[in-house]
């Protein structure tokens, strides 16, 4: 989720500093990550500044989060987070390019 509110500048930068987690269990879904609209314990853990959720043609699911800083995403990248009763690592991610080379 990118805040409405985000230029267009501040919507690059982002990319800049972003982890993923790969295979996410079903109930990591929106709600279950922003309960009654605020958010919950796994988000604020993380240290998020915005993330979305990315299904695959194969059906995976990928969490993409977006983070303020190069310290911010270092810390979350040394250690895994817990979801429930599974622990999920955090690897570096970065934007596909789909441009075509010249």
């Amino acid at each position: 989720m990118v805040p409405a509110a985000w230029s267009l500048s501040e919507q690059k930068q982002r990319k800049k500093f972003q982890a993923a987690i790969t295979n996410i269990p079903e109930d990591i879904t929106i709600e279950s990550l922003f309960p009654e609209g605020t958010s919950g314990p796994f988000i604020n853990e993380s240290n998020l500044q915005s993330f979305k959720i990315v299904q695959e043609q194969d059906g995976t699911r990928i969490l993409i989060g977006y983070f303020a800083t190069w310290k911010a995403l270092s810390c979350r990248l040394a250690k895994n987070q817990m979801w429930k009763q599974t622990e999920l690592a955090w690897c570096k991610h970065s934007t596909p390019s789909f441009r075509s080379p010249r």
